[in-house]
């Protein structure tokens, strides 16, 4: 199996979780995606992620973590954070780095909040700990470009106001192939996430 990948579906209190695993490192990785992780961006793909960070195969056995599949009304980070604990704890995950990226580094806060003992080491990217006006004109415009199933503008915009200007220039290839291929299955499912990022409050 190329880098160990496997793709995963575990079942907690009747939800599904899809998650894909890497890697034969004695040490645990997690990581966790932003709003657009989409039920495939963990479904189907432990090949291609482990081919992207295969840097990390030989050190770490690495996780990368979808949400669960029904997203249900009043859903928070902090919620979404205790279920990805059992998830990861039902594979024999007891101890682990955490890489948090966007809403995943909201969800990651709580997980190093709620269970100390479970995070070694926490990196959080492109992200914060509530959303300041930035972030809510941001989230409001991914909505609406969300509501047009225009993926291609949320990408833009996305990647405008997350990477340097070197990065867009030395990328504008590979960012342009994935908003052509990387839209969401269920944009209805962007929207909830995005909603719920605009409102993330980390409590302590």
């Amino acid at each position: 199996m190329f880098y160990n990948a496997k793709n995963h579906t575990a079942t907690i209190d009747y939800d599904t979780t899809d998650f894909i695993s890497f890697g034969k490192g004695k040490k645990n990785l997690v990581i966790i995606p932003g709003v657009g992780d989409d039920l495939k961006t963990a479904k189907g793909l432990a090949i291609p992620f482990a081919f992207m960070y295969r840097l990390f195969a030989k050190d770490f056995t690495v996780y990368v973590m979808s949400r669960k599949r029904n997203i249900p009304e009043n859903y928070n980070t902090q919620q979404m954070a205790a279920e990805m604990h059992k998830v990861l704890q039902s594979v024999g995950v007891e101890k682990t780095s955490v890489v948090g990226v966007s809403m995943g580094g909201m969800i990651a806060q709580y997980l190093a909040i709620d269970f100390p003992e479970f995070v070694e080491r926490l990196v959080l990217a492109v992200t914060l700990a509530r959303p300041n006006d930035v972030v809510k004109e941001r989230c409001h415009a991914w909505i609406k470009s969300a509501e047009k199933k225009d993926y291609a503008a949320i990408m833009k915009d996305s990647a405008l106001y997350s990477y340097s200007d070197q990065y867009l220039r030395k990328n504008k290839l590979m960012l342009n192939i994935i908003s052509k291929i990387g839209a969401p299955k269920n944009f209805d499912r962007f929207i909830t996430l995005t909603a719920f990022t605009s409102e993330h409050i980390v409590c302590i």
